[in-house]
């Protein structure tokens, strides 16, 4: 399973029983949202919907969550 790391806006990959909590957040996909490959290749930060994984990262620290489940 792949989460995005909250406070470093980092992936990370578990597997097996390993997986730690993380938050679920909800949202609707429009032009510009940053997918697994742009996120692995740098290109998210300048795409218009990386904006939403700060945002929702900054919201999940904020309610104590270390982790985020990632994007597709």
């Amino acid at each position: 399973m792949r989460l995005i790391e909250t406070s470093q806006i980092e992936l990370h990959e578990f597997f097996d029983a390993v997986i730690p909590l993380y938050a679920i957040p909800s949202h609707r996909w429009e032009d510009g949202e940053v997918t697994f490959q742009h996120f692995q290749c740098g290109k998210g930060p300048g795409m218009a919907g990386y904006k939403k994984i700060l945002d929702c990262c900054g919201k999940a620290a904020s309610d104590g969550w270390k982790y985020v489940v990632s994007i597709s």
